[in-house]
């Protein structure tokens, strides 16, 4: 490195020589270095590549960015967090292509596992990930706010980046958002440049998809600035009954005062229309039946809703200490019918009863969030206080009817059932349910990351949670056993998690953690009637080492954990009445995560994940129970192994300048269908026919395999053509995930055309 630098400075010399002879390169000529350079006059340095504009939006061109704040929430390098983030940078996004779903995001990042349950584009369910092992649940982040009621809809179209930050979570955002990691989406932010970003897409089983991207400064002096994204999108799949459509509305607005002060807005509207067959039951028999055989009810059809409100005010007091103050407001819709299908484990599926629902849920959110940086001596202070508060209310209505002979689909030789039992008929009974749980969460948050030395940070935090929540149920029938105005056992609980986390840099560049904190979620039964369990733990410890090369311009991360869930609930084997509870067993995951991302080589762009990982139940108490113990068996949806590489190469001059080509490829070992699945807990349903559904046996979910394609042209500054091929291999790639089986997509491609008016 010093020979390259050294060269380059003997170049510069004689080209300086050469076109103006009378200027030397004499020693004395340069100026004087002070070793001491504040720093004040380190932060004039050239900036960071990948890093965000003043408005927080992240630059296209680049799989890195150095900085991140959903670990920390502040605005802090990433190679001072002692966590392991990933950040999914608008360019990595694009590169994907206009069909790209949510939870395919983790496919770019180690230690993350997409579940296709939770819903594709459009704003309809809640994006699903397994983090580390560990199911997210539904609960994700959306411009670092909490969304853990209803069902959060997310449409990559208002989406500038996601942030990945695994490890204990708690400290920061509550008992859901503890175990594995969490997922940070952050919205676009309004600019003060006039654009408008148009883009069409089309492919395969007719995908359809409009973006709209509308941004403008709302005053000549650009105090006053709106951005508006939008998306249409019609989805077909490849059983030909299977649907999707939906709309998504974005506005955000931003207002800069003559203090500095901003406010700002962003809200959200979104619109579905669904009719989805969903996961199959865990046999292996469907996966050697047609893949355009389809097995779900064709009156199944849904109407989605979403609105959401989140307004913000941010002050700074001086240089050093600022406020933030948000509150957010959402509103979440169900409606439609659905039906409880039943396999008999050999051809048949029944549905016993149809259902027409009604789930609303509403949500009501404040947050305030204080910064403020100051020194003890020579130690430096980053310190976080906040204070945190939600009221939620969901609301569930269903009629149901019930046939006197069930209704059934012949997987082998399907007919659909038409109308029956939607409304009381001859031959059908009716009964109706209601429900509405309140939740009220109160916080308390700290945290301080402290510079020791320039070397050694120091992250100390903790979180103080009170919760309460209880169910009114509305039962005429008694269906439920529980009869008509059934009261719940109010469940409460408070909780500190603590968090704490070390970083040495022994070069600017390089950095080691080491960190550990413990997470926790709520149990949902008691230990003795009115005595609620207390909530499952989890000690979660990282040790890992990042890297930034070529100035920035690439990152490299190795992470090695260990997470053990305790507190796992079951019902207590010596009470016949049920009412009772008891705490058993635990869950282990422990393995390695490997990142790389950024520019490579000149012009080229990649980005690789690879996972080594081994989930495991540990000891419980089943035999008191009569049961095989589950202790052995492998975690769900928890391959082994699972690993990514995505390249892109973007010819910058000559003839083929504009034209990017890549390529990509996914891998994840094979995994138990099934849970549990030690040798123990198979030999027994082998034997008894038990443990599982009728006929229902263990198996194993083969390995996937998937290899895409990208081109793209920008023809001028104004226009840009894509085209991505998917699954070229045309591999089933099933994945077994919340209790059901669910293939991919066969073959596809997509184009993509996009103009920009400036």
């Amino acid at each position: 490195m010093f020979r390259s630098a050294l060269l380059r400075g003997a170049s510069a010399c004689a080209l300086t020589f050469a076109f103006a002879p009378d200027m030397t390169c004499a020693q004395e000529a340069l100026p004087t270095i002070d070793i001491g350079a504040s720093r004040a006059a380190q932060s004039e340095k050239p900036e960071s590549p990948g890093a965000a504009d003043k408005f927080g939006n992240l630059p296209k061109d680049t799989y890195v960015t150095p900085n991140a704040s959903t670990a920390t929430k502040m605005d802090v390098p990433l190679r001072d967090v002692p966590q392991s983030v990933k950040v999914i940078t608008p360019q990595l996004i694009e590169d994907q292509g206009p069909q790209l779903q949510v939870y395919d995001l983790a496919n770019q990042v180690s230690g993350v596992i997409g579940d296709p349950q939770g819903g594709g584009s459009g704003t309809h369910n809640t994006p699903l990930f397994t983090v580390r092992g560990f199911p997210t649940g539904g609960p994700i982040l959306l411009d670092g706010m909490p969304r853990n009621y209803g069902y959060v809809g997310v449409d990559l179209s208002d989406i500038d980046h996601v942030e990945f930050a695994k490890g204990p979570s708690s400290t920061l955002y509550g008992a859901v958002f503890g175990f594995g990691g969490i997922v940070n989406f952050i919205t676009k932010k309004p600019t003060d440049k006039f654009f408008a970003i148009i883009s069409e897409g089309i492919g395969s089983f007719g995908f359809h998809r409009t973006t709209i991207d509308l941004n403008t400064p709302l005053r000549e002096d650009k105090s006053v600035l709106f951005r508006l994204n939008a998306a249409f999108e019609e989805r077909g799949f490849v059983n030909h009954y299977d649907y999707h459509d939906g709309i998504s509305i974005a506005p955000a607005l931003t207002w800069i005062f003559d203090n500095g002060d901003k406010f700002s807005f962003h809200g959200k509207y979104g619109v579905n229309h669904d009719r989805a067959s969903g996961g199959l039951p865990l046999y292996p028999v469907f996966q050697y039946l047609p893949r355009e055989r389809y097995f779900g009810d064709l009156r199944a059809n849904q109407n989605n809703t979403l609105a959401n409100a989140t307004i913000k005010y941010e002050h700074a007091f001086d240089e050093n200490w600022n406020i933030t103050a948000i509150a957010d407001y959402g509103r979440t819709g169900t409606l439609g019918p659905g039906f409880a299908p039943f396999f008999d484990g050999v051809s048949t599926i029944y549905e016993n009863f149809g259902v027409n629902s009604s789930d609303t849920t509403d949500g009501l959110v404040g947050q305030v969030d204080l910064r403020g940086k100051f020194n003890t001596g020579p130690v430096k202070h980053n310190i976080l206080l906040g204070l945190y508060r939600q009221n939620s209310w969901d609301k569930y209505y269903s009629t149901m009817n019930f046939a006197s002979t069930p209704e059934s689909i012949n997987i082998f030789y399907p007919i659909y059932p038409a109308d029956q039992c939607f409304v009381p008929t001859s031959g059908c009974s009716a009964a109706w349910l209601g429900q509405t749980t309140t939740t009220w969460l109160s916080a308390v948050y700290g945290q301080d990351l402290v510079e020791v030395t320039d070397q050694f940070k120091l992250l100390i935090g903790g979180r103080y949670d009170h919760e309460k929540q209880w169910t009114i149920s509305r039962d005429p029938a008694n269906l439920t056993g529980n009869g008509d105005n059934y009261l719940t056992t109010p469940q409460k609980y408070s909780h500190f998690s603590p968090h704490i986390g070390g970083v040495f840099q022994p070069f600017e560049e390089t950095s080691i953690f080491a960190a550990w904190g413990q997470t926790f979620n709520p149990n949902n039964g008691n230990l003795t009637p009115g005595h609620p369990a207390p909530p499952q733990f989890a000690d979660q410890y990282d040790v890992g080492v990042k890297q930034e090369l070529f100035g920035g311009k690439v990152q490299v991360g190795a992470t090695a954990f260990d997470i053990t869930k305790k507190n796992l609930l079951t019902g207590d084997p010596t009470d016949p009445s049920g009412q009772r509870s008891i705490l058993i067993g635990k869950y282990h995951s422990h393995g390695l995560e490997f990142d790389v991302g950024g520019e490579i080589f000149p012009n080229l762009r990649v980005n690789v994940a690879a996972t080594f990982m081994h989930g495991l139940a540990g000891k419980d108490l089943n035999n008191l129970k009569g049961l095989p113990t589950f202790e052995g068996s492998e975690l769900p949806q928890s391959p082994r192994r699972f690993y990514n590489f995505s390249g892109v190469y973007a010819f910058k001059d000559g003839a083929l300048k504009g034209l990017e080509v890549g390529a990509s490829f996914y891998y994840a070992s094979k995994t138990s269908a099934l849970f549990p699945n030690n040798p123990e807990a198979n030999a027994y349903a082998v034997a008894t026919g038990a443990l599982f559904g009728p006929n229902q046996y263990p198996f194993m979910i083969a390995p996937i395999y998937n290899v895409g394609l990208l081109a793209s042209y920008q023809v001028n500054d104004q226009l840009k053509i894509q085209l991505n091929a998917n699954n070229l291999l045309d591999r089933a790639n099933w994945k077994s995930s919340s209790g059901q089986q669910q293939r991919s997509e066969p073959r596809s491609i997509f184009a993509n055309i996009t103009y920009k008016f400036e």
